[in-house]
């Protein structure tokens, strides 16, 4: 089901898929959490390929906050909050060139506002942030 967010060659269809994953419903979230979380994450960080799209991985970035904090950063898995942190951290280094300019800039962007958002939602609730998140902030 989550094949084509990634691997469609139609960049308009990866694009159209990691905006629409981003606003399911808290019950299908549920049951879809873990593997969402991971498809997103993946989609958020570029492939050395072509056909890469920056808009593809700046809604991918949006839509990866957005499940986690439908969910609950408190109901999602310490493992996959890390996931979602680290891959948020290596999207900042998104420096992709093309005809348009830096179009990494864009998926930068996001990040940033993505990653305020999600530090500040997990330090109000008063979550522990996991082991990793501590470890990588130290350096």
């Amino acid at each position: 089901m989550l094949g084509p967010s990634s691997n469609d060659a139609n960049i308009a269809v990866t694009k159209g898929y990691n905006m629409a994953l981003g606003v399911f419903s808290g019950g299908l979230l549920f049951q879809l959490s873990e593997e969402l979380i991971r498809t997103l994450a993946a989609n958020c960080i570029g492939k050395g390929k072509e056909s890469d799209d920056a808009e593809t991985r700046k809604q991918a970035v949006k839509s990866l906050v957005s499940v986690t904090l439908t969910l609950g950063v408190e109901r999602v898995p310490a493992e996959l909050l890390t996931l979602v942190f680290e891959t948020l951290f290596n999207a900042l280094n998104d420096y992709q060139l093309d005809r348009r300019g830096d179009v990494g800039s864009w998926v930068r962007e996001e990040t940033m506002t993505a990653l305020t958002t999600f530090v500040q939602t997990i330090v109000s609730k008063g979550e522990s942030m996991p082991e990793i998140l501590v470890s990588i902030g130290a350096d």
